[in-house]
């Protein structure tokens, strides 16, 4: 948990509710909010779904970069509070992070989710955030800095 984060945490008894292994952080509210190390997004009729940066969450450049590369799919992105129930409901669900990238979530409260691996948002997020990951999308020269010689 780092500094700062100490009001969305839960005891460890309610916190056991596992995306990819690793406790949810909930906002005052209750309202989901990430992971330690990634954001979390959750697909219904083809809409993608995650938190806002008003619910306190790190506004990331993994964030930013899926939902850009979310809106240029022509995928329609709200921005807004996640209630935890909403995530058992959905028909995708998935964390995104700089040192994960695009990740299905298979299992949630010890319950597999609706869709087993990538449904095809989520899926196609992936491939699309590996392109300019590796340098190989017509704006990865504005998203990525080269290092070394």
């Amino acid at each position: 948990m780092r500094a700062g984060r100490a009001r969305g945490r839960l005891p460890t008894r309610q916190r056991r509710p596992r995306l990819l292994a690793e406790p949810q952080r909930l906002t005052a509210s209750g309202h989901v909010s990430e992971c330690s190390a990634a954001n979390v997004f959750l697909v219904k009729s083809g809409v993608l779904h995650t938190p806002s940066v008003e619910q306190g969450i790190l506004p990331g450049i993994t964030r930013a970069t899926v939902l850009d590369l979310a809106r240029g799919a022509g995928i329609t992105v709200v921005e807004r509070p996640v209630a935890h129930a909403e995530l058992h409901a959905a028909d995708e669900l998935f964390v995104a992070g700089t040192a994960t990238g695009v990740v299905p979530v298979e299992s949630l409260d010890d319950r597999p989710t609706t869709t087993r691996g990538a449904g095809p948002v989520t899926a196609a997020l992936r491939d699309a955030y590996r392109q300019p990951a590796a340098g190989r999308h017509p704006a990865a020269a504005d998203w990525l800095t080269p290092v070394g010689g």
